[in-house]
């Protein structure tokens, strides 16, 4: 697979697709997950005893190509870390738990290894059965998920979005199916998937299954109520979800004897009976549509033993070639994961069980050729080098990849307007929502160059925002008070705010009055103090007299 600055992905049937700069060819996910960002840790674990590149090497060398990235609302807020030895990873020293999730996947990107990012968890403890809860709306968390796509949607090897990790619970009170206006998932998972795709129309978007889905759908199987969190799709033939047939997958969880003792596992005939179970509960749907599962695992011993064997028979049989494997980590208490206890040595016999899918989908063919035809390939990441609100720089840095020199281009889409005051290493041209970098000249195989711009914001909205008034030298006709307004937002804006009438305006400062009624004024910026960074405040005066 080829890693370059254009990556779109799409379902076409039952298959998975990467569109590369043009060239189309089918994906195939050999996927594991890697926990840590959706605890309060808020950083994959394991770098206490590894470097976390070393890690990406050796996925690499095991043959697995993408990663399953569960995270928590606060992990993407750029929230604290802990548990981390700087010692061996000296570059994460000083960084929030997002800037830590972007270098992870930026060095994944390196290694042609795909990222998918999961919603793992509002909070950071425990995983809720729905998608919002009594403090948490469903607004919030797709303007959470919205923060997201936006942070990582110019990253070439994010494919997509997990849009909630194992929705459960009962009928009353939990997710379901076809059953429940406010709760059932097919229509959650639409809402939020749609709000995604404006962001990001380049991914894919993982559904998982509920627990339970409705009374009538469930009842008609005699394991219908034996499924797993996220791991019950028998209703999505009858109610499918409504998001665009290119971009849909299903991602059903399913887990054997050492996680729950299912009364399948007892029946005599194990592991014979698992496939019918399988296929009701979500194989039957691999006919019409792609499924991907999204988690399987557990310790190898015993009878998970012949459960794993068995569903990786009937994986391949069914061809269900792409899967995220639970866990990377060796410390998921009920499943442990590829590695063990000291994060280094690997569980070979649950790998080479594994890895019997490695194959799956894949076709050989002989070739006459002695040597590999050239190919040309770059790929580029971007950072923002300085923002001081009234406007910005951007770099991005371009990798070759290939084996040819090549004449990169890099498009950055504006979000606001902007005037470009300077830009370096490349040719520059302008569209009224795009800006177009291009190579000034052909950047060499396995070399990178650094090449952006910077501009400044022009305010053309105006965004309200919120305010506190502190009132000071009373006197009996008059007063005088400080504003201080909070940029709450996840982007730099150029604020307004509008603050009760009390008396007549004698005079203000660090800011304009824009606006007056006979209850309020508003105020907007002064050209010093125009734009509010995310997280930041600032002030303003103004004295009134009766």
């Amino acid at each position: 697979m080829l890693w370059v600055v254009f990556a779109y992905f799409f379902v076409n049937g039952t298959m998975l697709y990467a569109d590369i700069n043009g060239t189309v060819e089918p994906l195939y996910l050999r996927g594991v997950n890697w926990f840590g960002f959706e605890t309060e840790d808020h950083v994959v674990h394991g770098l206490w005893a590894r470097n976390y590149q070393d890690m990406l090497d050796q996925m690499k060398e095991l043959g697995f190509n993408a990663i399953r990235l569960p995270f928590c609302t606060d992990s993407v807020l750029n929230s604290s870390v802990r548990y981390i030895n700087y010692d061996l990873n000296p570059d994460l020293e000083g960084l929030g738990s997002l800037d830590i999730m972007k270098k992870i996947v930026e060095e994944a990107g390196k290694r042609g290894i795909y990222v998918l990012l999961d919603y793992h968890r509002i909070g950071c403890t425990e995983i809720e059965p729905l998608w919002y809860t009594e403090n948490f709306t469903e607004q919030d968390y797709i303007n959470t998920w919205l923060l997201v796509a936006q942070e990582f949607k110019d990253y070439p090897n994010v494919i997509g979005a997990d849009l909630k990790n194992e929705p459960h619970g009962w009928y009353e009170d939990g997710a379901t199916w076809g059953y429940n206006e406010t709760r059932d998932w097919d229509k959650g998972a639409a809402r939020i998937g749609q709000a995604i795709l404006e962001v990001a129309p380049h991914w894919l978007l993982f559904v998982e299954g509920t627990q339970i889905t409705n009374p009538e759908i469930d009842s008609s199987y005699e394991y219908g109520y034996n499924s797993w969190w996220g791991g019950n799709l028998m209703a999505a033939q009858q109610y499918p979800v409504d998001l665009p047939r290119d971009k849909l997958v299903y991602s059903p969880h399913v887990y054997g004897p050492d996680v729950y003792p299912q009364p399948y596992f007892d029946d005599p005939t194990f592991p014979d009976n698992m496939p019918e179970i399988w296929e009701t509960h979500f194989g039957y749907l691999s006919d019409e549509y792609p499924v991907v599962i999204g988690e399987f695992g557990g310790t190898y011993e015993g009878q998970d033993q012949i459960w794993q064997q068995a569903i990786v028979d009937w994986m391949l049989s069914k061809q269900l070639c792409s899967f995220f494997y639970w866990a990377w980590n060796p410390n998921s208490g009920d499943t442990g994961g590829i590695l063990e206890d000291d994060w280094t040595t690997v569980d070979w016999d649950k790998y080479n069980n594994l890895k019997r899918l490695f194959d799956c989908g894949q076709t050989t063919t002989e070739t006459t050729t002695s040597q590999e035809e050239p190919i040309s390939s770059y790929y580029y990441t971007s950072q923002v080098t300085s923002d001081w609100g009234s406007g910005f720089c951007i770099e991005f840095t371009i990798y070759n990849n290939g084996t040819l020199p090549v004449n990169w281009t890099v498009v950055w889409n504006k979000t606001s307007d902007i005037e470009i005051t300077s830009y370096w290493n490349a040719l520059l041209t302008e569209t009224e929502t795009q800006v177009i970098l291009e190579a000034a000249q052909e950047l060499a195989p396995s070399s990178s160059i650094g090449a952006g711009f910077c501009a400044n914001r022009l305010a053309t909205t105006l965004t309200e925002l919120p305010y506190t008034i502190q009132y000071y030298s009373h006197w009996r006709r008059g007063y005088c008070a400080k504003v201080t307004v909070y940029n709450n937002l996840s982007s730099t804006v150029a604020w307004q705010v509008t603050i009760p009438k009390k008396y007549n305006l004698v005079t203000y400062w660090n800011a304009e009055l824009i606006g007056e009624d006979a209850y309020s004024w508003t105020f907007k910026g002064a050209d010093w103090n125009e734009f509010l960074l995310p997280g930041a405040t600032t002030e303003f005066g103004l004295c009134a007299y009766n």
